[in-house]
């Protein structure tokens, strides 16, 4: 289990603070972070999310990307994105 932090893009690009619990060949598997201990095994396995779709985390980076996101500004939200660092290399 990798339990690593890292910032996921969702539908309409909004920005989703996660925990990546496992790796697959294409995909990441990431679960709520606030969910971790309150879920039954199964549902730990986490959601699938395309690697491409899965970046390093970083706070501020989250902060902006979620008040832009919230505020309705996609050419900020598109800038934003463009600066997030992959987690796969």
């Amino acid at each position: 289990m990798l339990n690593i932090e890292v910032i996921a893009k969702a539908y309409e690009d909004r920005p989703l603070w996660r925990l990546c619990v496992s790796a697959g060949r294409i995909q990441f598997y990431l679960l709520n972070p606030s969910l971790k201990n309150s879920l039954d095994e199964e549902r730990r396995m986490g959601v699938g999310f395309p690697k491409s779709c899965v970046f390093c985390a970083d706070e501020a980076l989250f902060g902006a990307l979620d008040s832009a996101f919230k505020g309705g500004d996609a050419a900020k939200l598109a800038k934003l994105w463009a600066t997030a660092k992959p987690l796969a290399q």
